[in-house]
């Protein structure tokens, strides 16, 4: 694989072009096609699960736009719900309790296949993930929790508060809007597992890169 500006690739189904190469470093810049940038090494790509060629940028195609991240205030108030709901099935699952922390335990928390005393963390993950695979479709569909799944899971592990929100909202409700973008690495990489996840059916397009 020649690792050179203008080459394009495609990872985890969203295409990059080679913006620079810094080979003393053995760092490249890729560049999706809404403009955002983001520095990886050169063994980073090339062991990429999900790595394919792409034919060569076409000549005279304008440059990309810069998009403005996605927040909470683009969510509406029926959004921003679905995804605390959502973040809490997430948080029961990684410490037993849905606000995440036992001095905050709800009323019947910790339910006994979440206890953290007597269960472990990839227990309760396949509890949930056993959870949500047996609640009625449409009410799973509704609260959008249908894809929560373990590998899920484990992806969103790790975060908390807005950006374990964040993570958790469908990118499809939210705005685009331009402007200076400014999003966690560990939140991009959130979003694009659960896009993953999905699969092709739940296109989450124009993810913001870090800043």
């Amino acid at each position: 694989m020649q690792i050179a500006p203008g080459r394009r690739v495609a990872l985890n189904g969203v295409e990059w072009t080679v913006d620079d190469v810094h080979g003393q470093l053995g760092r490249l810049v890729l560049v999706d096609d809404d403009g955002r940038a983001e520095t990886r090494s050169f063994r980073w790509l090339i062991n990429h699960a999900d790595l394919r060629l792409l034919p060569a940028v076409e000549s005279g195609r304008p440059p990309p736009v810069a998009r403005q991240p996605r927040t909470l205030a683009d969510l509406t108030k029926d959004q921003l719900e679905r995804a605390r709901l959502r973040a809490a099935h997430v948080l029961e699952a990684e410490t037993g309790f849905r606000e995440g922390h036992p001095a905050r335990a709800l009323p019947g928390e910790p339910r006994p296949a979440y206890d953290p005393d007597r269960t472990t963390l990839t227990q309760r993950r396949y509890a949930k993930a056993a959870e949500i695979e047996a609640m009625p479709r449409p009410e799973a569909v509704r609260c959008g929790l249908q894809h929560l799944s373990y590998r899920t899971l484990v992806r969103l592990s790790g975060l908390a508060g807005d950006s374990l929100l964040l993570a958790c909202a469908d990118g499809r409700w939210t705005r685009r809007r331009s402007g200076h973008r400014t999003i966690t690495k560990e939140v991009r990489e959130a979003i694009f597992a659960v896009k993953a996840e999905c699969g092709p059916r739940a296109r989450l397009s124009r993810v913001p890169s870090t800043g």
